[in-house]
This record gives structure tokens, sequence and C-alpha cells, in this order.
């Protein structure tokens, strides 16, 4: 499984989305374009863009303290089941990690 281009990820001012080359070339330290971004609401969506490596890793730690609550408190019909929220958390970030 391939990762993603490591965060932080930026919106340009032409309103694509670019980051930080850690290459050991030419290029490193400068701002490299990742995705152009194009349609009706260029700005909104390149900031979600440029926020997907920040929130992956959010969505990971959430689903980490979730695990914890849910073995903390248990599972059954009279306690808090949190399971629903966690396999939702697992599936985005199984699509975001390619490994749906």
């Amino acid at each position: 499984m391939a990762t993603h281009t490591p965060g932080p990820w930026k919106v340009t001012l032409k309103g694509d989305v670019a980051y930080r080359s850690t290459y050991e070339d030419q290029s490193y330290g400068m701002w490299v374009e990742l995705a152009n971004v194009y349609g009706e609401n260029v700005e909104p969506d390149a900031r979600l863009i440029a926020a997907a490596p920040d929130l992956l890793k959010a969505l990971q730690m959430a689903e980490k303290k979730l695990l914890e609550l849910e073995h903390m408190v248990g599972g059954g019909d009279d306690e808090i089941s949190v399971e629903g929220e966690i396999l939702t958390a697992r599936a985005a970030i199984a699509r975001a990690t390619g490994t749906a």
C-alpha cells in the first residue's frame, strides 16, 4: 500500500493545493503543486483537500479513543455503544489510505 504525500498541504494563491518538498534535490523546501482544483467552489474545495492529511490523522486518533471508550464502558444494550461510529471511522480511514 502506498502512502500519501505527507502534509502539511496548503492552498496556493491561484486555488491549487501544494505541499512542501522534502526531496533531496533543487525542490527541497519549495511548495510543489499537488492538485489543481476546478469548478464553482475552488477555494472551499481546495481548503478541504489541503486539510486531508490533518483530517486523516484526527480521525485515526478519534478511532483509537473510541475503541478505548468502548472497552471502558462496555457495549451492552444499557451501556454507551460507539460501535457504529468506530465502523464509520474505520471505513473513512480505509478509503483515505487505500485499504478499502
